[in-house]
């Protein structure tokens, strides 16, 4: 994944791609910080090693959570005003993409599937979904540039 951005100021063209981007600190708000806590518990108490993935700030919206597949298989928006999570539910079973607790989704064709919730704690109801979120992403090959 690359991302060109680019900001016009004092008639200044200046650029950065996400590549700069990376390796710039994460400032995380404590919203953000309990939601990733969360989650990585969720994953670690399904078995599944969390230390197989990172933290992006892909864009000014949310935070990734990217697999060490190149996937981001969640991102995340957690705030004083908003707060939800977005899953590649893509390949998963049906039995996870019929869940009921999905049944406000309407576009399902799509990768990433956004799930509200008030409060972190609420994630809880969806860790089998945030698991086999992550289990079916860690399952996929990383594709590069020379791939496509």
């Amino acid at each position: 994944y690359m991302a060109i951005t680019f900001s016009i100021e004092n008639c200044t063209v200046s650029l950065m791609s996400t590549f700069e981007r990376r390796n710039m600190p994460l400032i995380l708000s404590e919203y953000e910080k309990g939601a990733i806590s969360l989650i990585s518990d969720l994953i670690t108490s399904c078995g599944l090693d969390f230390s197989r993935s990172h933290l992006e700030r892909r864009s000014d919206n949310y935070l990734s959570i990217v697999c060490d597949t190149g996937n981001d298989f969640c991102r995340v928006k957690a705030g004083p005003r908003s707060n939800w999570i977005s899953l590649d539910l893509s390949s998963c079973d049906d039995s996870i993409r019929d869940d009921k607790r999905l049944d406000h989704i309407k576009k399902r064709d799509i990768r990433h599937w956004k799930i509200p919730f008030e409060s972190v704690d609420d994630l809880k109801n969806c860790a089998d979904i945030i698991c086999a979120s992550y289990k079916q992403v860690l399952s996929k090959r990383f594709h590069d540039a020379a791939d496509l």
